[in-house]
C-alpha cells in the first residue's frame, strides 16, 4: 500500500517549514498542519482528492485566523477579495505549463540536517 502525499517525510517537512514561516514556533507548526489537514479532510467532498495545496491554504487562513482573533472562513473571504482584486488590477498569473502553485519551505540548511 502506498503511503499517502501527507505522510511523506518530505511532504510532512515542507508543510511543517511552511507553517514555521507563519508561527515561529516548530511546536505551534506542526500543531497547526495537523489542524490543517483535519480541517481539509473532515470538509472535502466525497471522495475527491486532496492537494497539498488546500492543506497550505488552509495553514495560512489557520495562522492569520489566530493571530487576528477572526473566524477562519472570514479569513478565507477576505484572502478571495484580496486575490481578485490583485487579479483585477495585475492581470491573472500566468503559470508555465505544469507548474504548480506550491512553495515547498524546508526547516535545516538544505543538506538534510
Amino acid at each position: 500500500m502506498r503511503t499517502p502525499w501527507w505522510r511523506s517525510p518530505p511532504r510532512a517537512r515542507a508543510l511543517t517549514g511552511y507553517a514555521y514561516l507563519l508561527t515561529g514556533d516548530v511546536a505551534d507548526a506542526e500543531d497547526l498542519v495537523q489542524e490543517a489537514l483535519l480541517e481539509v479532510f473532515l470538509h472535502r467532498r466525497g471522495a475527491a482528492p486532496v492537494s497539498e495545496a488546500y492543506v497550505r491554504r488552509a495553514i495560512t487562513a489557520e495562522a492569520i485566523a489566530d493571530r487576528l482573533g477572526l473566524a477562519t472562513g472570514t479569513v478565507k473571504r477576505y484572502l478571495s477579495l484580496a486575490t481578485d482584486r490583485l487579479e483585477h488590477l495585475l492581470g491573472p498569473v500566468d503559470r508555465p505549463a505544469g507548474a504548480s502553485e506550491d512553495l515547498t519551505v524546508e526547516i535545516g540548511d538544505g543538506h538534510g540536517h
